[in-house]
């Protein structure tokens, strides 16, 4: 662990968001995907040694964006074959626009099973992932050029537990992993450079554990989750060792596909899907006060994950998929009423949604389109950095395969 004592003193935290990939509402395409419900042995092989005919990149995107305003794209590429389930394989990818042209690297190879990521960036650049390797809980670093990784938590095994995983860094540099076990919300963080300490943060009672994790300026951890059995959304907050846990909103279907941000005025902003509405809801409070609204009810929306973030003005952004007509939308709130925009609409599009807002107040929005005729995907990436919307496609099945 000497790699990880290095450069956990080291970092200069500017921003208090990390952005975490989300579980879909029924699985990754269940009835379409028949290697997401594998429960084999995992095939370390390069993709590109096994016969494959659905699959491709950004699947469980997550964004950040780094000082210089760049953004920063981890997300799976995930290949199975529906005749042998078992020769299902990934690769944990990473894409960046930092440069002059799109700059791209292969963090991990297989690990298929749960391979939800997390993203934070530090001050220095620096990248953080939070992701599941071969059914473990793990964490890599990108130092400029170079990828380290360990693994969090090595007597986890959640092969079969379709939780995600969310990342975050404190004002000392200390990271912090959030991962679900199956049952429980757990916390990971390296205690005097001798390693990963673990510990329970909450019972979730099944479901997929969806969850984010921020850090606040006094370096306390929140953690927004679905709690299962309930219904509920539920904010978990404190530090190692010592947690308490409350409600956010009770009304019995909510709290799917949570994500956090954290503003500067030290409210938390969650959004999340409404599944007993078919809306997406937006959260805000501190501890003990929470309050809630209907972000957007036409045409099913949230289903596939939401993301938010706080531009520096304060304004709130989301990013969704609307499922009814499958295309990914935008919504803003900036003191008024929220303002719905459709940003990309050709064909199915915007599942595995994230979004990040830079210093300049640029949005960036990367997430999944997806082809179910071919059970082909590809990694898409919107932003209005020139004033409008524009599109861009970063990977596809060809790029990776």
């Amino acid at each position: 662990m000497g790699w990880v004592r290095a450069f956990l003193a080291s970092a200069l935290v500017v921003a208090l968001v990390a952005v975490q990939a989300c579980r879909p509402e029924d699985g990754f395409g269940r009835g379409q995907h028949p290697g997401d419900d594998d429960t084999g042995d995992d095939d370390d092989d390069d993709v590109t040694d096994i016969e494959t005919d659905s699959g491709g990149p950004g699947q469980y995107t997550a964004i950040d964006t780094d000082v210089h305003n760049a953004a920063h794209i981890v997300h799976y590429a995930l290949f199975w074959h529906h005749d042998d389930p078992g020769t299902t394989v990934g690769e944990l990818r990473w894409a960046s626009n930092g440069g002059a042209a799109w700059s791209r690297d292969e963090i991990s190879v297989g690990g298929h099973r749960g391979a939800q990521t997390g993203v934070f960036v530090d001050g220095e650049s620096d990248v953080h992932v939070s992701f599941f390797q071969d059914g473990e809980p793990a964490y890599a670093r990108r130092d400029n050029t170079t990828w380290a990784s360990a693994v969090v938590d090595p007597g986890t095994e959640v092969r079969d537990a379709p939780g995600n995983s969310s990342v975050g860094v404190d004002s000392q540099g200390g990271v912090h992993v959030g991962y679900f076990d199956g049952e429980d919300l757990y916390h990971a963080t390296v205690v005097d450079g001798q390693g990963w300490f673990q510990e329970r943060v909450a019972t979730v009672g099944g479901g997929f554990g969806d969850h984010d994790l921020v850090v606040d300026s006094d370096d306390r951890l929140h953690v927004l989750f679905h709690a299962a059995d309930d219904g509920e959304l539920r904010h978990a907050h404190g530090t190692r060792g010592d947690w308490s846990v409350e409600t956010v909103d009770d009304s019995g279907a909510a709290g799917r596909h949570a994500s956090a941000a954290l503003a500067e005025d030290g409210v938390i902003h969650v959004a999340y899907r409404d599944s007993g509405a078919g809306a997406v809801r937006h959260a805000w409070g501190v501890e003990g006060s929470w309050s809630s609204e209907i972000v957007d009810d036409e045409g099913d929306p949230g289903r596939w994950c939401t993301g938010i973030d706080i531009g520096p003005d304060g304004a709130v952004h989301l990013s969704y998929y609307a499922g009814d007509d499958g295309d990914l939308r935008h919504a803003v709130k900036s003191g008024g009423d929220w303002e719905v925009t459709i940003i990309d609409a050709a064909g199915d599009v915007g599942r595995h949604s994230s979004i990040a807002v830079d210093l300049h107040g640029e949005i960036h929005i990367a997430y999944l389109a997806w082809k179910p005729d071919d059970g082909e995907t590809a990694l898409k990436y919107a932003s209005n950095l020139t004033g409008f919307w524009e599109i861009e496609l970063i990977e596809d099945l060809a790029d990776v395969k």
